[in-house]
């Protein structure tokens, strides 16, 4: 079974979809987590670790940061 990773934690539901999307592009498969918090909470901006999360397999996830940081800057990754 494969085991999924937190390599993003995006700022709203829209950023985790696109973020999502670049890492499928590169051929990654990867699934948003919380995004449903986000309609709970309202308008309320997440703080912390608390927004969605995008999650690749395990064995994807050197090259999830590789595809990060060229979409997010170099700070980009896992936490």
């Amino acid at each position: 079974m494969t085991q999924f990773v937190e390599v993003f934690n995006a700022r709203d539901v829209a950023h985790a979809y696109i973020v999502k999307g670049a890492l499928e592009e590169e051929g990654i498969q990867a699934n948003v987590t919380r995004g449903s918090l986000q309609g709970a909470l309202g308008e309320l901006v997440p703080t912390g670790r608390q927004g969605p999360q995008v999650l690749v397999p395990e064995e994807d996830v050197e090259r999830a940061v590789l595809v990060l940081q060229r979409l997010e800057g170099p700070d980009a990754g896992p936490g």
